[in-house]
């Protein structure tokens, strides 16, 4: 495998390989939740929905009527001022002058619903939920970065609502579908959280769901600010596949077992192989590899970036043992070594397997 991954690249030559290196792209803002919906409704003085990517709506498992309303729904009703329709909305407080939601009669916009910087689930039993969904659709295809702020919209003191399961998820279609992210917002917590997911795989036509959840009776009153920013991914892939300190002949076997592959987004990265992260093990990758040839790295469990797995990383590993919510601290600075969310016996046992691993003190840079 190894010998006929060598003999293609020779026959391209140097120029093409040095063409297929530049395709590499800068990181870029591919969305952004609040800028986008101000964006759209400047534009023309509608909110559309799928301008920019984002659909507004709704997931239920309502299981009446025939379970009618199961599954993924965009939101049926625009509002906005101008039509003279009130909102709903808490006594006493400016509602937003746009919002999509599910209604549509005298009685307004009803929930599920969003707004520019927030969403509204729906008061309901806990075998009829509905979660309100804010969807972006990606025209992109590679890893990317999700970043964001969620908290309640209202201190409870003023509108005391319920208790909300705030979650992110890739392709939900149901409320069982896998989450990447998530937080429980209990009814008297105010406090605002920044969440940050690192290095996620899509590809064009994916979707990206962001999804308040009631989790009690009720949900009642529990408004959901949410601000989300999708970009391509800073989480950068090293060459040095097996975590040893160098690029060398061993990080080359690994990306050969994966020739050709393309459901690496799906398998982490193809055991690391897939290095520009466009789903498939190609030529763009060796050329990558080939860049970083025989150069030092940081070691896999060196937290402190050392270049050594000695003591010192201990330390940072024992500052984040058993912590969770890892997506929000690039992954508990990189303890959480299996990106589970948490660190756990599994990461100790990853950084034991790695321990005193070190590149010579000649060969740092």
């Amino acid at each position: 495998m190894i010998a006929t991954t060598v003999r293609q690249i020779r026959s391209l030559g140097p120029a093409l390989v040095l063409l297929l290196a530049s395709c590499i792209t800068q990181a870029a803002i591919l969305a952004d939740s609040v800028n986008d919906w101000h964006a759209s409704y400047s534009n023309d003085g509608i909110l559309d929905q799928g301008e920019f990517g984002w659909e507004y709506g709704n997931i239920s498992n309502f299981t009446g009527m025939d379970a009618a309303f199961y599954g993924w729904h965009r939101s049926v009703f625009y509002w906005d001022k101008a039509r003279g329709v009130s909102i709903f909305w808490p006594a006493g407080f400016v509602p937003p002058d746009v919002a999509w939601g599910q209604g549509g009669d005298s009685t307004g916009c009803r929930p599920a619903m969003h707004w520019a910087d927030g969403s509204y689930a729906w008061a309901g039993e806990m075998t009829n939920r509905w979660a309100a969904v804010r969807r972006w659709t990606s025209s992109y295809t590679g890893a990317v970065d999700i970043a964001g702020t969620v908290g309640r919209y209202f201190h409870f003191s003023e509108v005391p609502g319920w208790d909300i399961l705030f979650a992110v998820a890739i392709n939900a279609q149901t409320l069982e579908s896998p989450v990447i992210y998530s937080r429980y917002l209990a009814w008297n917590d105010d406090s605002s959280y920044d969440f940050f997911i690192p290095g996620v795989g899509l590809k064009s036509g994916s979707t990206v769901d962001f999804l308040c959840i009631p989790v009690s009776g009720s949900a009642s009153n529990s408004h959901v600010r949410i601000e989300a920013v999708i970009s391509e991914s800073t989480d950068v892939q090293s060459s040095d596949l097996d975590g040893n300190g160098f690029t060398n002949l061993r990080d080359f076997e690994i990306l050969a077992s994966n020739w050709l592959r393309s459901d690496c987004g799906d398998n982490d990265w193809c055991d690391g192989a897939d290095l520009n992260r466009d789903w498939s093990t190609d030529l763009i990758d060796v050329s990558q590899l080939a860049a970083d040839w025989l150069k030092p790295t940081f070691p896999r469990a060196d937290f402190n970036n050392d270049y050594a797995v000695d003591m010192n990383d201990i330390a940072v590993f024992a500052r984040y043992w058993k912590a969770e919510n890892c997506h929000t601290n690039a992954w508990c600075q990189g303890c959480d070594m299996n990106h589970s969310g948490g660190v756990d016996l599994v990461d100790l046992s990853e950084f034991l397997d790695n321990w005193l691993t070190s590149v010579p003190v000649a060969l740092r840079p």
